[in-house]
């Protein structure tokens, strides 16, 4: 591995061979006070709120976590030109999410390192690239539906700037998170089929509970026993052929978006470690329904990728994640799971449902460790009490 890979390596080595990420941002600005249910998500306090931003990883890094994650996820030069900001002004909030992380990161340690006995790690800058679906603000980033016209060409345009703007600031890690789809490359379809493509993801995919996670076999089936064709499709038989093409269409014929990632690491020879972090919805696969062997075979060619892993899936399909995972590469595993709450991308709102505390985190995190996880931490609805709890237990163990 080069020189830059050793960063990630030595600090798993300082932290006594599992390092802690942070955890959730935009729950912790939420908690603070801030108002962002908007598409921009926590990127909106760039622009509103910068102070927020270091008093938020400031108490992460109170809490003892290794690595500080910026508020860049649904950050994206696009979402910034739609609030009315230029192409230029997007650029400096990008560089600002890195910028306050590192000066949040600096201050605490000039003051940590004068103590004698501590506990702490100087922490680590991981640069957030959230998925396309982010972007949307649809909730698509946790079905991977993100439309019949986005293609391989587009989702790599999409990511190259933010990831060019991103290098420029000079973090000390990349983190591509919640990977979800596969996407579009090369199926053309005739007018035909393109017509009743379009009925499904207009009229039918947003009234479905495919928002709410869907697998591959959900989606067929929901298709399958759909006993109304939309207008425009002429009679049942027709409208079940369709759909049993369409759903082959989606789960088979499309480029995955994790190799977006590793092709643009490659083709910007990206120097800075990276990991790659896949959503799961039902424990055993990708959001798209694709299997996590064809994602790592894949990841695991490139020398660009240090870790890969899960976040923002649920925790109780974290333990048996990291054993697949251990299988299929010999990269670092990272995860930092959520809560366990499930979020409605349409509704905007967080559904109730069993979730873990503080303490079955404490309890878990020991476990993914000895599974064979390199990296732990929180993702959304959890909060600096949950790392400390997670840090707390990992440092006793080392």
């Amino acid at each position: 591995m080069g020189k830059s890979s050793s960063l990630l390596e030595d600090l798993i080595e300082k932290a006594g061979g599992c390092a802690v990420i942070d955890g959730g941002f935009a729950t912790q600005l939420e908690i603070h006070g801030a108002s962002i249910n908007d598409p921009l998500w926590s990127a909106l306090c760039l622009i509103k709120d910068p102070d927020l931003i270091k008093t938020v990883h400031t108490e992460y890094l109170e809490a003892g976590a290794d690595i500080l994650v910026t508020s860049s996820y649904q950050a994206t030069i696009p979402g910034f030109l739609s609030k009315g900001l230029s192409i230029e002004e997007g650029e400096l909030l990008l560089e600002r999410s890195v910028t306050l992380a590192v000066e949040a990161r600096d201050k605490f340690w000039d003051v940590v390192k004068r103590v004698p006995v501590h506990g702490y790690n100087r922490a680590l800058i991981a640069a957030s690239i959230g998925s396309y679906g982010a972007y949307l603000a649809d909730g698509s980033e946790y079905s991977g539906c993100y439309g019949p016209d986005v293609n391989l060409d587009k989702l790599k345009d999409f990511h190259r700037h933010r990831l060019q703007v991103l290098v420029r600031s000079c973090p000390d890690l990349l983190a591509f998170e919640a990977i979800p789809n596969k996407l579009e490359a090369q199926q053309k379809t005739d007018e035909k089929n393109g017509s009743l493509t379009r009925l499904f993801w207009s009229e039918w995919l947003p009234g479905s509970e495919a928002y709410q996670y869907p697998s591959m076999a959900k989606l067929s089936k929901r298709f399958q026993d759909h006993t109304k064709p939309p207008e425009g499709c002429l009679d049942k038989s027709t409208w079940f052929n369709y759909t049993t093409w369409a759903v082959k269409w989606v789960s088979c014929l499309i480029k995955p978006a994790f190799e977006t990632c590793v092709e643009l690491l490659e083709e910007e020879n990206v120097q800075i470690p990276s990991w790659i972090c896949f959503s799961s919805v039902d424990g055993e696969n990708a959001p798209s329904g694709e299997s996590f062997k064809e994602c790592l075979d894949v990841i695991n060619k490139s020398k660009k990728v240090n870790a890969v892993g899960i976040n923002c899936a649920p925790p109780h399909f974290i333990e048996s994640l990291i054993w697949k995972f251990k299988e299929l590469t010999e990269k670092a595993i990272v995860v930092y799971p959520n809560s366990g709450e499930v979020w409605d991308g349409r509704a905007k709102r967080w559904l109730p449902s069993q979730c873990f505390g503080d303490d079955k985190f404490e309890l878990y995190a020991t476990r993914w460790r000895d599974s064979g996880a390199k990296l732990i931490g929180g993702c959304c609805r959890t909060t600096p009490s949950t790392i400390q709890a997670i840090s707390k237990v990992l440092k006793e163990m080392s």
